[in-house]
């Protein structure tokens, strides 16, 4: 009896643990998506501008200054974010979901030359650095609240993030391709949930409209081999995937402010040779951009999306979220 007892107890907190894992997965490859619909400015050597997203760059959030045509060249970026922001689905659960205040801070550290170099009538652009993420939940509301029949504040974890990548730019075409390792660390028992390592290429094309509209229309895809801490309840690999992504982005820009609204549609396969399982999600994100200085942005944001899984034990999930940041960008 006693055997039993210790039996099912070790399977319920090891349930619980790979809950806490996926919910973990869940909430950076949001993240991903959500960052994915902001539009930065590329940097230009001329007095114009042109909109980039590049997947490396999810945390270069905001608006960039101008440069004149006789610029300064840096070699380093330094990148911080603050972020607050409310969901209502906070542990992507499909019945009965509960809401919580999310915080996330973000630095990034990379060799990112403002140099460009000329290849096949465009430009070659290289970035790779080292960023670190944490993720708190309840810590503005309430981090004793249960959630999943847990405190929230047990999901808390902090994300390591070395990257690299080349960038490729000409006239209205752009393309990433990339390379990542992430590593996942559980802040409530202070141990190793998740890593992947994470291959990544963009391709897209922007359109000036007038002086102050901009449209871009970008595919996203990755291939991810990960590792997953369940206790032996997973088998190695079993959250390997592929994800393929479109988004549809307009920017229209007034003085130092800048709107944007945007649509995302993604398709997820999970790679696992006994595995059947295919994801697909859709949102819609609308930003507001304010430009305090050269260094620093204010940025307030709204998301609704919504994921349908073809696999029976993964939740079918709807969320909101509304939240602010505030980003700050120093070259050196």
């Amino acid at each position: 009896m006693k055997i039993l007892i210790i039996l099912i107890t070790v399977s319920y907190f090891s349930i619980q643990m790979v809950g806490q894992v996926e919910s973990s997965i869940d909430n950076v490859d949001k993240e991903l998506r959500n960052d994915s619909q902001k539009l930065p400015l590329i940097n230009q050597t001329i007095e114009e501008t042109a909109p980039q997203i590049l997947e490396d760059e999810l945390f270069d959030l905001g608006p960039q200054f101008l440069l004149k045509e006789k610029q300064k060249r840096f070699n380093f970026l330094f990148e911080s974010e603050l972020r607050f922001s409310v969901s209502s689905n906070t542990t992507f659960v499909e019945d009965d979901p509960d809401s919580s205040t999310l915080t996330i801070f973000s630095n990034t550290l990379s060799i990112a030359p403002s140099a460009t170099k000329s290849w096949n009538s465009g430009n070659l652009s290289l970035k790779a650095g080292l960023r670190y993420q944490f993720f708190r939940y309840g810590l503005l509301s309430d981090d004793n609240k249960l959630v999943s029949n847990l405190a929230v504040d047990s999901n808390d974890f902090d994300t390591f993030v070395p990257f690299a990548n080349i960038n490729y730019l000409r006239k209205n075409f752009f393309s990433s391709l990339s390379l990542r390792y992430l590593n996942i660390e559980n802040r409530a028992t202070d141990s190793h949930s998740y890593n992947e390592i994470v291959p990544y290429w963009t391709a897209g094309l922007f359109y000036n409209l007038s002086i102050n509209q901009s449209l871009l229309i970008k595919y996203d895809g990755n291939w991810r081999e990960t590792d997953t801490e369940s206790a032996g309840l997973q088998a190695d690999g079993w959250n390997d995937r592929s994800d393929h992504a479109i988004s549809l982005i307009y920017r229209i820009s007034k003085g130092k402010l800048i709107f944007e609204p945007s649509i995302r549609f993604q398709y997820s396969k999970y790679t696992y040779s006994t595995r059947d399982r295919d994801d697909y999600y859709a949102g819609i994100s609308g930003s507001a951009y304010y430009s305090i200085n050269q260094f620093l942005t204010l940025r307030v944001f709204s998301t609704y999306e919504f994921r349908e899984s073809s696999e029976t034990t993964t939740a079918d999930y709807e969320l909101g979220e509304i939240g602010l940041n505030l980003n700050a960008n120093f070259r050196f």
